[in-house]
């Protein structure tokens, strides 16, 4: 367990009972919530992560209607509020924040913007000068 203090972990190895541990002053120098705490203490003073990490839902309110937005991101048009629009015009019943989030995550779908440039004319132009005449030429 990492500690806020380095003397805490010095005087907490030298008096550490998990059954008499004070969590009340174990929060206030470690700066640990009690609730995370308590769940600490009962694996045995080892923090495990979730056990839904990482899981996700097979079935979501997006679900049938992903295609509708993959194809306006392929047509480069990314405004959630319109694709929320066109969502609900096919039954949708989501929300916003549920399209923004997808938009967000699909990003790779939008066509790259094109820019266009302006010419520049040719770049390499020739001088021809006359014998024993010489021109000093700078390239900024």
């Amino acid at each position: 367990m990492m500690y806020a203090n380095a003397s805490v972990e010095i005087t907490m190895e030298e008096k550490f009972n998990p059954d008499k541990v004070n969590l009340a002053e174990l929060e206030r120098r470690a700066g640990i919530s009690r609730a995370k705490l308590r769940r600490i203490k009962k694996s045995g003073f080892i923090d495990l992560p979730h056990a839904l990490t990482g899981r996700k839902a097979e079935h979501i309110l997006l679900t049938g209607f992903t295609g509708i937005i993959d194809e306006l991101l392929r047509k480069g048009i990314t405004n959630s509020s319109l694709c929320y629009d066109r969502l609900k015009e096919n039954g949708f019943q989501g929300g916003l924040t549920i399209v923004k989030d997808y938009i967000s995550k699909h990003k790779k779908l939008v066509p790259p913007k094109r820019q266009l440039v302006v010419s520049q004319g040719s770049r390499d132009q020739r001088y021809h000068t006359a014998p024993g005449e010489s021109y000093q030429m700078d390239w900024g």
